[in-house]
C-alpha cells in the first residue's frame, strides 16, 4: 500500500481505513467493515487451496497482520506469525516474507527477532523499498535498546540522522519550535527533503496503522508542512487514543492548540474596530511576555507588530490622540457636537442641583423646637 499524498486526506480516510482491518468493538456494539469481510474471505481462500507459493505465503501474512485475528479470544497476531514462520524458514531469501515476519515479530513484542528478520529484508530490498525498510529496521532498533525506567514515558522516536546526531525537530537555538527547523537538522534528512522524510514516515504508519508513537512523530512533520489543524489532530489521537504521556508530547499538544485557536481570532479579527485592535494588541503582548509560550501564535504577533501605539488608556476606544496614528474607522469618525436637547439636559440639571442645595441648607439652619 502505497501512502497518500495529501496529508489530509492520508489521516483523515487512509489510516481509519487502514484501522478499519481490524476487529470491531464487540462491547461497543460495532460490525466488521466491508474491507475486513474482504480480507476474512481472501485468508479462507488462501487457506483452502492447500500449498501455497512463496508469495501467497507472504500475502496470508500481511492480511493477517492487518486483521490482527480472526477470531475472538484468539492472540493478536500469532496467526501471522504462525504462517509466516515456517514460510520464512522454508524460503530465506525471500524479501516479502522477511519483512512480514519481522513486523510480525515487533507486533507482539519479539523486537529482538523483529531486528533480524528486518535486517535481512533489507538485505534482501529491491531498490524502491529499501529506504523503507531501513526506517522501519531503525524504528526497531531504537525500541530494543531504549532504556525505559520505572514510571518513565516513551519518547519520540529520532528516525533519521546518524546515531550519534540524529535528526531533531529543533530550530536554529536548538529549541522545538512550532515545525521551524534549522538548515543543519534538515541536512541530515534523506535527501535533505522534509517532504521525502515525511512520506517515509507515512509508509511506516501505513504498515504499524495502529503505533501511537508514529502518529505523534507525523504530528510533528505536519507542523513543518505548515498543517497545524491535522497536527493537532494527529496530537490528540496519540494522547487519548494510544495513551502517551509524555511530558513533551502533552506540552506540545497544549501549545498547538493554543495556537490554532489564535490562528481562528485571527482570522476573524480585523482592525476596523478600535476595540478588536486592542484585543488582538492584549492577546499579542500577554503571549509575548510569557516564557512557557514562547513562539505561540507567530502570526498573532505579527499582527500586533503592525498596529497603531497607544499611550492613553481613553485613547483605546477611539479618538487618536497622542498615541501614534489611529486606524481608519477613527479617522473618519465624525466629533461629538452637542444637540439642543443636550443643553436641556444640562439646564435641568442645573436646577435640580440648585434645589437639592437649598434643601440641604434649609436642614441645616432650621432651629431647633423647645418642649
Amino acid at each position: 500500500l502505497v501512502p497518500k499524498v495529501d496529508l489530509t486526506e492520508f489521516y483523515k480516510q487512509q489510516l481509519p481505513f487502514l484501522r478499519g482491518y481490524g476487529p470491531p468493538e464487540v462491547t461497543m456494539g460495532g460490525k466488521p467493515t466491508a474491507h475486513r469481510e474482504d480480507f476474512l474471505k481472501k485468508v479462507q481462500t488462501l487457506r483452502a487451496k492447500g500449498k501455497l507459493t512463496p508469495d501467497e505465503q507472504a500475502d496470508l501474512g500481511g492480511f493477517l497482520l492487518y486483521l490482527k485475528q480472526t477470531a475472538p479470544r484468539q492472540p493478536a497476531f500469532e496467526e501471522a506469525v504462525t504462517a509466516l514462520e515456517g514460510a520464512q524458514r522454508a524460503n530465506p531469501r525471500h524479501f516479502a516474507l522477511a519483512a512480514n515476519l519481522g513486523t510480525a515479530y515487533q507486533m507482539v513484542g519479539k523486537l529482538d527477532a523483529a531486528e533480524r528478520c528486518l535486517q535481512t529484508a533489507v538485505d534482501l530490498a529491491p531498490p524502491e523499498h529499501k529506504a523503507n525498510e531501513q526506517l522501519h529496521l531503525r524504528l526497531v532498533q531504537l525500541r530494543l535498546r531504549e532504556n525505559l525506567g520505572r514510571g518513565m514515558q516513551p519518547d519520540l522516536d529520532l528516525l533519521f540522522g546518524r546515531a550519534a546526531a540524529p535528526f531533531r525537530f529543533v530550530d536554529v537555538n536548538g529549541k522545538w519550535n512550532y515545525g521551524i527547523l534549522a538548515p543543519a537538522e534538515v541536512e541530515k534528512l534523506p535527501g535533505q527533503s522534509t517532504e521525502q522524510a515525511m512520506r517515509q514516515v507515512q509508509q511506516l504508519l501505513v504498515l504499524l496503522p495502529d503505533d501511537g508513537r508514529l502518529h505523534w512523530q507525523l504530528a510533528e512533520w505536519a507542523l513543518v508542512q505548515k498543517q497545524p489543524i491535522i497536527a493537532v489532530e494527529l496530537y490528540r489521537d496519540a494522547v487519548n487514543t494510544f495513551r502517551l504521556s509524555h511530558p513533551s508530547l502533552k506540552l506540545r499538544r497544549a501549545l498547538v492548540q493554543e495556537a490554532s485557536h489564535w490562528k481562528a481570532l485571527l482570522d476573524k479579527l480585523g482592525t476596523k474596530q478600535p476595540m478588536e485592535v486592542w484585543l488582538a494588541r492584549t492577546l499579542g503582548q500577554s503571549l509575548a511576555s510569557s516564557a512557557s509560550l514562547d513562539g505561540v501564535a507567530l502570526d498573532l504577533l505579527q499582527l500586533t507588530n503592525s498596529m497603531p501605539v497607544r499611550k492613553k488608556a481613553s485613547d483605546l476606544f477611539g479618538g487618536g490622540g497622542d498615541g501614534g496614528p489611529a486606524v481608519a474607522d477613527e479617522v473618519n469618525a465624525k466629533p461629538f457636537e452637542m444637540q439642543p436637547w443636550h443643553w436641556g439636559l444640562v439646564v435641568l440639571g442645573c436646577i435640580l442641583a440648585v434645589l437639592m442645595l437649598y434643601w440641604q441648607l434649609t436642614e441645616w439652619f432650621r432651629r431647633p423646637v423647645k418642649t
